[in-house]
């Protein structure tokens, strides 16, 4: 599959590349830009839902303990109440009109004393034998459903254990059909004991609907429950049982994508709202939704006007690709005219001038082909060396007079081995260990000529005995060093060669301990003029077969010191 859009891709126009590429980039950018937008605005959503649910706890709050406090005020005012007192004590000893009579009384009282209130709906007094009167007409439906119908076997919803100044308790709240009822106990105000309660019955719809101020979506709960668990009221109107109570505090927890938080009220309530995120979510989703229609909309006019612009700016180098289909075919006549100033008109300038330099080159290459071939033929003939060959044999001659038949075998195995190594099959690239073997065999026949003249150290690591170098690079060298250097020298003469790895070259150091030589000498042998070479092949043939060979950073270098000797190194390529 990748390979099919490779293939697909590396066919396409420049033109459709740039574009596809612009498109591309501009996908990305938008892409990391809507994501950026979505992250900051969720997080500005969740902060401002988190600022938000703060201040709805903490209206609420401060509502619902109001309300609490005012229930208790309006317990401690009718407990505290002369006639309410009188009526409880006396009620047991009314006939059937009296009680009546007391009951609308006593009804329009506390109807009275409770209608400047607009959280309490109604009041019930208790007498200890459970006769009572009530805020709500004797007839009313509410009064059947509240006083006459109320089940007696109902579990109140937590203790309200707050201590009245008249000794009065709030004892119970009931959830009960629609309603809360706070019970409260009435002690007479002159013996202590017990004589009543008072039912103060506050709406579970008005609660809730004072809660859906507070409530933005459908899956919002706010509700009260008691430091028991117990639901005391919610909105809307059921417990949402995946909340988990126990977990929430009174900082805002993060859980089931929603909002949640709890704050006591007055010790033995508890406060808490879910507010839910689904709703901002979906319209942040459809915030992106027109962002992604909109990068639509942008892309299609970027691809336009890229298209466009890429045709126009393209156009010179269709013509500088065909000039180049010309000259592919051979025509090196071919030149491209194009006026821009730009890259493309450089590039239409630089293949006027590559076209021009191309028969330079053509000719620079028949010219190296042509002194590989001298190099080549001056190499053979150094092979054949005919004034060495004649002075080593004039030697075995005079060896042979003088009955030095060890020296004769030392010397003929000597020159045996010096040419085996040299006519190496022809081969122009040789290893070190070879080229070694063939400046050993040479030094080996001129000891034998000039004993006790010079000596040799050859020292080359076996890790670098495999390195490619070029045939006779060693060997015109130390007959230089034999040549000039120890020309004044009747014997202790010494020649050391070295080989070292330096990165990605090998050096290798062909020093002497003779004469050294005179720049006149250095000049002569290493002549920096082209035309006043010499037809030989000495160092600087070593010098430029080594460059022509392995590149212009190789080479041959000398580091002459007079009186103290002669340093030659010659940088070759660790690999080639």
């Amino acid at each position: 599959m990748l390979s099919r859009v490779r293939d697909f891709y590396l066919r396409l126009s420049i033109k459709m590349k740039l574009i596809l590429a612009l498109m591309m980039v501009a996908i990305i950018f938008i892409s990391i830009l809507s994501c950026a937008y979505y992250w900051y605005m969720k997080k500005e959503v969740v902060l401002r839902t988190e600022k938000t649910l703060e201040n709805n706890i903490e209206i609420m709050s401060e509502q619902m303990t109001s309300l609490l406090s005012e229930i208790d005020s309006y317990a401690e005012l009718i407990a505290g109440d002369e006639e309410v007192q009188k009526a409880i004590r006396e009620n047991d000893s009314y006939n059937l009109i009296e009680s009546i009579n007391a009951k609308n009384e006593m009804g329009i009282t506390l109807s009275h004393m409770i209608n400047t209130s607009k959280s309490i709906d109604a009041v019930i007094v208790y007498t200890q034998n459970h006769n009572g009167y009530s805020s709500y007409p004797v007839e009313d439906e509410k009064m059947k459903e509240y006083f006459y119908n109320f089940p007696q076997d109902i579990k109140p919803i937590g203790n309200r254990k707050k201590m009245m100044l008249d000794e009065t308790f709030r004892n119970s709240v009931i959830h009960y059909n629609g309603i809360l009822l706070f019970n409260y106990d009435i002690n007479d105000k002159y013996t202590g004991k017990k004589i009543g309660n008072i039912n103060f019955i506050v709406l579970q719809s008005q609660i809730s609907g004072y809660f859906s101020q507070f409530s933005t979506h459908p899956n919002d709960v706010v509700g009260i429950i008691d430091n028991s668990g117990n639901e005391i009221v919610t909105y809307p109107y059921k417990f949402v049982e995946d909340i988990n109570l126990s977990a929430i505090d009174n900082d805002i927890i993060f859980e089931n994508n929603a909002l949640m938080m709890k704050t006591p009220i007055d010790n033995e309530w508890n406060l808490y709202q879910k507010m839910s995120l689904q709703g901002m979510n979906e319209e942040l989703r459809n915030l992106v939704i027109i962002t992604i229609l909109l990068a639509f909309v942008v892309l299609g006019l970027l691809f336009f006007f890229s298209n466009w612009l890429f045709s126009i700016s393209l156009s010179p180098l269709r013509i500088l690709r065909n000039a180049m289909v010309n000259v592919s075919k051979g025509d090196m006549k071919t030149k491209v005219y194009i006026q821009n100033k730009d890259e493309i008109g450089s590039l239409a300038d630089i293949f006027n001038q590559m076209i021009e330099n191309t028969d330079l080159l053509m000719m620079q290459l028949v010219e190296e082909q042509k002194a590989k071939r001298k190099y080549e033929y001056m190499l053979v003939q150094a092979q054949i060396n005919p004034h060495f060959l004649y002075n080593t044999l004039e030697t075995i001659c005079g060896l042979a007079e003088l009955g030095e038949n060890k020296k004769i075998l030392n010397m003929v195995g000597a020159l045996s081995m010096f040419y085996k190594n040299m006519l190496t099959s022809g081969r122009n690239i040789i290893t070190l260990k070879e080229e070694t073997l063939v400046v050993k065999s040479y030094m080996d026949i001129l000891n034998i000529r000039f004993p006790n003249k010079f000596s040799y150290k050859i020292n080359i690591p076996q890790e670098l005995s495999e390195v490619k170098c070029l045939k006779l690079t060693l060997q015109p060298v130390v007959e230089n060093a034999i040549i000039h250097g120890f020309k004044n020298i009747k014997n202790g003469g010494l020649i050391q060669i070295d080989a070292i790895h330096e990165i990605d070259k090998v050096i290798i150091k062909v020093q002497d301990n003779g004469c050294g030589l005179t720049k006149d000498l250095v000049e002569k042998i290493m002549p920096e003029k082209k035309e006043t070479k010499k037809e030989s092949f000495g160092l600087w043939s070593i010098d430029e077969r080594i460059k022509l060979y392995f590149g212009e950073e190789y080479g041959l270098r000398i580091m002459n010191a007079p009186e103290k000797g002669t340093l030659v190194k010659i940088s070759i390529p660790y690999n080639i």
